[in-house]
């Protein structure tokens, strides 16, 4: 179980062999990996959707959907951001964000469209475990100093 639980299909994406499937360091690997690469993927899009909140929020809630994405896939995410009809609920909390904290947003864009993608209620728990998970993988040595922890102090 834990939060880096991951699926067959996401540690063949790794190419972690079968029998090393229950392996907590190639998980970890695995994870880290999927995690930068969905960071790197879905970081324009966002960029353009979310890039004029403050920073402090807008890292969070890139945090936030990024560990959305790492447990339901990165292309959900990147329509919720940029599908004419997904996008619906991003564009309105991208206007109004000053009313809403990054957590309210990241819950909200996955509630409002729980029924249209089968995001399924899992992923509402999830989302609400995530900043204690991000913060504790960040604050392990071994993790401080990758790019999915360095990335909310880039400049851009």
């Amino acid at each position: 179980g834990g939060t880096l639980q991951l699926s067959p299909a996401a540690l063949s994406d790794c190419e972690i062999a079968p029998d090393n499937f229950w392996h907590r360091l190639a998980q970890i690997d695995c994870a880290l990996r999927l995690m930068n690469q969905n960071a790197r993927n879905l970081a324009p899009v966002f960029q353009q959707r979310f890039g004029h909140l403050p920073d402090a929020k807008r890292d969070r809630l890139f945090t936030l959907l990024l560990v959305q994405a790492y447990h339901g896939g990165a292309g959900r995410v990147q329509a919720l951001l940029e599908d004419p009809v997904l996008a619906q609920p991003a564009e309105y909390f991208a206007a109004n964000h000053e009313r809403f904290t990054a957590g309210d947003i990241a819950f909200g864009l996955i509630f409002h469209n729980l029924g249209r993608d089968r995001l399924g209620l899992a992923s509402l728990y999830y989302v609400a475990d995530v900043q204690l998970a991000t913060e504790a993988l960040c604050r392990t040595a071994k993790l401080k100093s990758t790019e999915f922890c360095e990335w909310k102090y880039s400049t851009n």
